[in-house]
């Protein structure tokens, strides 16, 4: 073997090894950069149970769009003649002001539905009101009377039957002075 021949070889061999030490570096620095990207990754939270379901974080205190969709699935368990109590939503005092207002209803032969128009909440008075329509049944007759309520909300902790960790506490009627009369919410 000649020496030009020897030295063309080793020359293509160090080609080789350069050009696959470049592209080993680039591969290393690529999933080093993967791994990374995983591991400061917030990790998927699965709860196993009969039927797996992916949970999701959720802050302690209830935000606007909880707030509302607790109120939409508690208020017509608190004013509905047909809707059920779900355990945990609604507080001691409102399932006794129910059952005595549903008594009263059903000795008069009536029965009642709410109709959610409205809700608002203002943080800034830590306040929330909701319009409602009161549609009163009886037999064929509908009676429908708007009306206005105050409504106060209780923490505790989330839980599956309460994933809102909101207790409806109270509700109060608002009178309005131009309607007058009152009415028992």
């Amino acid at each position: 073997m000649r020496y030009s021949d020897a030295w063309a070889k080793l020359a293509r061999t160090n080609l080789t090894y350069k050009t696959v030490s470049i592209i080993l570096g680039a591969v290393s620095i690529f999933l080093s950069m993967s791994v990374l990207k995983l591991a400061l990754r917030e990790p998927i939270v699965v709860e196993r149970q009969w039927g797996s379901n992916h949970l999701i974080k959720v802050r302690p205190q209830p935000s606007e769009k909880e707030i509302k969709e607790f109120l939409y699935k508690s208020l017509p368990q608190r004013f509905n003649t047909e809707t059920a109590i779900d355990e945990g939503y609604l507080s001691p005092e409102e399932i006794r002001i129910k059952r005595k207002e549903q008594k009263e209803l059903a000795s008069r032969s009536f029965s009642q539905s709410v109709v959610i128009q409205k809700i608002e909440i203002s943080e800034k008075e830590n306040k929330i009101k909701a319009r409602l329509i009161r549609l009163v049944f009886v037999k064929s007759i509908i009676s429908p009377i708007p009306f206005e309520i105050e409504i106060t909300l209780e923490s505790k902790t989330r839980n599956i039957l309460n994933p809102y960790g909101l207790i409806l506490s109270k509700t109060s009627l608002i009178v309005n002075p131009k309607q007058g009369g009152q009415h028992d919410s």
